[in-house]
């Protein structure tokens, strides 16, 4: 189990986290399985959706089994497997699609009563830099 969550507040406890990853728009390229030639106009009608997960902990700073290493490498895959159906469909390079991916992560504290929310960026495509 390996988590690398980021210092809590002081005197807070980590109650959720979650994760939403916006996916590109791409548009059909030239030469692409999409293209037919001269007086054939195709067009990828695509609307970018937004993947997300939410992960809460019944006991705020008790996270029980909770492998953020492994979800977020899950969370990676099902994110290169989206991108990589829609290069084959419009042409687009996979690398590039990937590199229009927004990974948003937010941690959602609490002490009582009270709660705030941190944001960073998880690192997509994996290896890549938040």
């Amino acid at each position: 189990m390996a988590n690398s969550f980021p210092a809590p507040p002081s005197g807070w406890q980590l109650a959720q986290v979650s994760y939403q990853a916006t996916l590109p728009h791409p548009d059909a390229q030239p030469g692409g399985p999409l293209d037919f030639g001269a007086g054939v106009h195709g067009q990828l009608a695509y609307n970018t959706p937004v993947l997300s997960m939410v992960f809460a902990f019944d006991t705020p700073g008790s996270f029980g089994a909770f492998d953020q290493a492994a979800v977020e490498s899950g969370f990676a895959q099902a994110i290169t497997g989206v991108c990589q159906v829609l290069a084959s469909m419009s042409g687009a390079a996979l690398a590039g699609l990937q590199a229009q991916v927004t990974v948003t992560r937010s941690w959602n504290w609490t002490a009582g009563a009270s709660g705030v929310t941190t944001a960073d960026t998880m690192a997509y495509p994996p290896g890549g830099t938040p």
